[in-house]
């Protein structure tokens, strides 16, 4: 774990957790583990910087200006598009179906979990009746379960991606730079695996 992914736990984590004690870290049998109240922190940041940019509007098309490279000059895109995309699409590969049902409805269309459970019950029987099985009976428990854990998972996804990693959102829109050396070193190193049948 980075100093700078205990510092974003630190300033995430509950003060009154009894897990890690506000420390945002605690430790595990043989390592420092992150807490579930900061990775639950850092999914809540995350999600309120996709819910203000669905606010603001994608509709207004706010081209932003990136420095792709010192030495190459610059690339222009639509950062909150893109934050929103990465955002659904680390969920979407991350999250088992009925996950990604709960964060569907649960999250990106914010209805209140007695607003949920129908559609899920629905879901599931669907699903069911399609000869999928393993997904849990509907109830508030259930939903529960699946809201802290979907959290939890995603909190330390949108964490640890690499190169751009989700939160912290200011890190995401920043970017990081790179030369111009290390777009050719890559560029040579795709090539000799290419050329290797890799």
């Amino acid at each position: 774990m980075t100093d700078a992914m205990r510092g974003v736990a630190l300033g995430n984590a509950r003060r009154g957790c009894a897990q890690c004690y506000g420390l945002g870290t605690y430790q595990a049998r043989n390592e420092v583990a992150l807490c579930g109240c900061a990775l639950r922190a850092a999914f809540r940041g995350a999600l309120g910087r996709y819910r203000y940019a669905q606010a603001v509007g994608l509709w207004l098309y706010r081209a932003s200006r990136a420095e792709v490279c010192r030495r190459m000059g610059f690339n222009f895109g639509n950062k909150d598009a893109e934050f929103c995309a990465d955002f659904v699409l680390i969920a979407r590969r991350l999250l088992n179906d009925f996950e990604f049902q709960v964060f569907r409805l649960h999250f990106l269309c914010e209805m209140e979990w007695r607003d949920c459970l129908p559609l899920l019950a629905r879901w599931v029987r669907m699903a069911r009746a399609a000869g999928v099985d393993g997904f849990p009976h509907v109830d508030r428990g259930n939903f529960f379960h699946a809201v802290y854990r979907i959290e939890n998972s995603l909190g330390r996804a949108y964490l640890e991606m690499k190169p751009y990693a989700v939160y912290p959102t200011g890190d995401y829109y920043r970017g990081h730079f790179v030369d111009r050396e290390q777009i050719a070193k890559g560029t040579l190193t795709q090539l000799h695996v290419m050329a290797a049948g890799g």
